[in-house]
């Protein structure tokens, strides 16, 4: 299981790029303060990068695997999705988004026909997508 981590082994021939649009520090040299910058670049990295749509879908595949999805009620499954990512309840209002969010993907998706049997799937990937993508899960307070 893949897990976030503050020490990771970096190789100077295997370079992480993803770490290079976060301004990763020169591994050559002490690296004894950081410079903050934020870009858009990072922004764009986490929201359409192969890295995170991979994890979207494997938290997806982790709820719809512990809860059954079919079996479940969505407005359960948007609830478990946020205490997973955020690790607190969704708000009435942030269930009725996420419902609807949910709802419109799965319209989209399931107009594709080949895409029609995990439209529900790929919707609920999109929204673990974007609880990731949200300040409150980049930012710890």
């Amino acid at each position: 299981m893949g897990r976030r981590s503050i020490y990771l082994l970096v190789r100077r021939s295997k370079p992480v790029t993803l770490l290079n649009t976060f301004d990763m520090p020169i591994m050559e040299t002490n690296c004894t303060r950081r410079i903050t910058s934020t870009t858009p670049t990072q922004s764009l990295a986490v929201m359409n990068g192969s890295f995170m749509a991979a994890q979207s879908h494997q938290m997806a595949d982790r709820v719809m695997k512990g809860f059954g999805m079919e079996k479940v009620d969505p407005d359960f499954i948007v609830k478990a999705v946020y205490e997973l990512a955020y690790q607190r309840k969704p708000s009435d209002g942030e269930i009725q988004m996420a419902m609807a969010f949910l709802n419109d993907q799965r319209d989209i998706y399931g107009r594709t026909a080949k895409l029609r049997p995990t439209a529900r799937e790929l919707a609920l990937a999109d929204l673990c997508l974007a609880l990731l993508s949200a300040n409150e899960f980049v930012y710890v307070d």
